[in-house]
């Protein structure tokens, strides 16, 4: 038993972010993210892969010796969080990363000081060195916006004037509500590189399962591209349930629903369907009802709505749909299967 077990090989598929040889795909997203731009705003869905891309630029950070610090406001309800957030976050990593000394400054600053003098002091004292803050799930701001408005405006002023600091914002979709904001100002996201994170293309979904040493035919290859969509969470979730010792088992219906059962996949669909907005929940909700659904057909459907192409464009953006011949189709088999045996009542757009 214990010569099997040191025989067997560790399953290569883990759920956790990765970065560094582990990261696979984004070639062309790190270098926008990478180059000389002072601000960089990452919107995408639940589980699409935003924390590993912001690891992933804070190792390419670090290849270059540009300091990089993530920091994920996660839990973050009001500015005074952020404030002590920013601060724990720099104290935690800062002997790993960069002597803050070395430039006279005190991460402290950002708890005890006015949280911008802070901002444009390490700006200063950096003296032109780039230095990245990478935060995480910041549509966190919408809600402290909505409690403190001035905190966001002055925000959205500082990130247009800092030299050495960038700043990239990874964050779901409904941090452009944060817009909705500033009506008598320019919106939050004016002037801020926008940059959405999708699914795979088919060349980075084939790198990610071969990267490991696997061995696999393309009709295989195939079956796991149609049953995930290349969405890379459940790319995860089915090769790492088909994967055994080195190999990559036949795809079934027992192997699916063995990989569909694997994690708790009801809390976290529901989560990223919760995340959408009514109306683009209704249209998933049609898509799903049609199996697969053509423009005419969802226009008929939603005979108000102004905005029906653009929803679906942003949706198949997400990961949510996918273009076919014919219309649009859900995403992939395990979104199918959730909407089938636990979606929710039915939304009114």
């Amino acid at each position: 038993m214990g010569n099997e077990k040191r025989n067997m090989k560790e399953n290569p598929y883990t759920l956790m972010p990765v970065s560094g040889e582990a990261f696979v795909g984004r070639k062309d997203l790190l270098e926008e993210l990478l180059d000389d731009s002072s601000r960089h705003l990452l919107i995408g869905a639940p589980r699409i892969g935003k924390t590993s891309v912001l690891k992933q630029v804070q190792y390419l950070a670090h290849q270059r010796h540009q300091p990089a610090f993530y920091l994920s406001l996660e839990g973050v309800v009001n500015y005074e969080e952020l404030q002590t957030s920013v601060y724990r976050h720099l104290r935690r990593e800062k002997f790993k990363w960069f002597d803050f000394e070395r430039i006279g400054f005190d991460p402290r600053s950002f708890e005890k000081e006015n949280f911008f003098d802070a901002l444009f002091d390490l700006d200063e004292k950096l003296d032109g060195q780039s230095l990245f803050l990478l935060f995480d799930e910041a549509q966190v701001l919408v809600e402290i916006g909505r409690q403190a408005p001035a905190f966001l405006q002055k925000w959205r002023g500082a990130l247009a004037s800092l030299r050495s600091l960038k700043t990239i914002f990874a964050a779901f979709p409904r941090i452009l509500q944060v817009n909705e904001l500033f009506e008598e100002t320019s919106p939050f996201t004016s002037g801020l590189p926008i940059e959405y994170l999708s699914v795979f293309t088919a060349s980075e979904a084939e790198e990610f399962i071969r990267r490991p040493g696997i061995k696999i035919q393309s009709a295989q290859m195939a079956e796991i591209f149609e049953c995930t969509g290349r969405h890379p969470f459940f790319l995860q979730i089915l090769c790492g349930a088909l994967y055994t010792n080195g190999t990559l088992a036949k795809l079934t219906p027992e192997k699916f629903r063995a990989a569909y059962n694997s994690v708790p996949l009801h809390g976290i669909l529901l989560h990223a369907f919760n995340t959408l907005s009514d109306e683009e929940k209704a249209v998933m909700q049609a898509v799903h009802q049609k199996d697969t659904a053509s423009l005419q057909i969802l226009r008929s459907e939603f005979p108000t709505s102004r905005s029906l192409e653009s929803i679906l464009d942003r949706m198949v953006s997400y990961g949510y749909l996918k273009k076919a011949s014919g219309g649009y189709k859900i995403i992939n088999a395990f979104w199918s299967k959730w909407l089938k045996e636990e979606m929710p009542e039915p939304v009114a757009a």
